[in-house]
């Protein structure tokens, strides 16, 4: 079965919140209620499985939107890698998506626009030229805010590996640094 993957953020425990000032509150379970019903439809509409690649310091899964999707820890890699579709806000992973040449949307919502994600998001979505959807849309043709894929080299170039670096493992990279 073709699958979506969401790349969660923990925007109701993150540890942001103790840096930045921005304290969430209740309007998070309010999000996480609309992300479970945006998802739905998009595998009903869609017929995609929407399986969550959790964020690796998310230790709370009480929200249902964790009880209703199959949840996977320390995957996202192997996850993105195999599927048709990725989901993201502003979260680093979508590198994978980059380097795996998957397409990609970027989500929003009322509650993230009165948070520091925000600007993050518009940052991304303005960078992969398309507009981030705003949580909970129905019908909703996905295709028109795929990110661009042309500027995936682009931002692999800058962000990801520099184009004169060298091609090496990252287990070989850290076996050389340390001296094994």
């Amino acid at each position: 079965m073709r699958t979506a993957i969401y790349l969660d953020q923990p925007f109701d425990v993150n540890f942001d919140k103790y840096y930045t000032g921005n304290n969430p509150d209740k309007s998070f379970g309010v999000f996480y209620e609309k992300l479970k019903k945006f998802l739905d439809n998009v595998e009903y509409k869609y017929n995609l499985k929407v399986i969550i690649a959790n964020h690796p310091r998310r230790e709370n899964f009480q929200n249902s939107i964790f009880k209703k999707f199959e949840n996977y820890n320390n995957k996202t890699a192997e996850l993105i890698s195999n599927c048709k579709l990725v989901f993201a806000h502003c979260s680093l992973s979508i590198s994978f998506a980059t380097l795996f040449n998957k397409d990609m949307v970027f989500l929003s919502s009322e509650e993230l626009d009165k948070s520091i994600y925000n600007k993050r998001i518009n940052i991304f979505s303005k960078f992969f030229g398309c507009s981030a959807i705003k949580i909970p849309k129905e019908n909703i043709d996905l295709s028109k805010y795929y990110a661009n894929k042309q500027k995936y080299p682009q931002y692999i170039k800058n962000y990801v590996k520099n184009e004169n670096s060298e091609n090496v493992n990252f287990k070989d990279l850290i076996l050389k640094r340390i001296d094994v």
